[in-house]
């Protein structure tokens, strides 16, 4: 029926039906496209709370024991003109690093829900998994860390 109303329509529409086939293969490539790219960008997110954040805090919390230790072991005096007395303590930035943690993931997990689906409600549900994962990680970098530089 397609081909005897083309024939009618006096061959118009076989070349409307190549253009329309040109069209849905341009719209699979983007689509495919855009999958690849929010995947992408969903791996980087991950990447960055998961390994990024625990890393550094784990780096930043030994360098702070070192100062702290350096300081209490060299009795320097916190009223001397060239050092000042560190005001931060090591538990108080590894509380500080646990809120982070959890915070940094709970974001990260609205950001993939947005990217993947469009609704921030369905990225929470990874809240929790990525939350634990980069405590966990975190504890595991500061040991590492701990024992292979201190």
């Amino acid at each position: 029926e397609l081909l005897t109303s083309s024939l009618k329509a006096g061959g118009k529409l076989s070349q409307l039906l190549e253009d329309l086939a040109k069209e849905v293969i341009e719209v699979r490539t983007l689509r495919k496209e855009l999958i690849s790219s929010t995947r992408t960008y969903s791996m980087f997110v991950l990447f960055t709370v998961l390994i990024g954040a625990p890393l550094l805090f784990s780096i930043s919390t030994h360098f702070l024991e070192v100062m702290t230790g350096l300081q209490a072991s060299t009795g320097v005096a916190s009223d001397s003109a060239l050092v000042g007395e560190i005001g931060i303590t090591v538990e108080f930035f590894v509380m500080i690093a646990y809120i982070f943690l959890i915070l940094t993931s709970i974001l990260a997990s609205v950001l993939i829900g947005v990217i993947k689906v469009g609704n921030y409600l369905y990225g929470l549900r990874y809240a929790p998994f990525i939350a634990t994962g980069s405590v966990i990680l975190f504890l595991v970098l500061r040991s590492l860390i701990g024992g292979f530089l201190g």
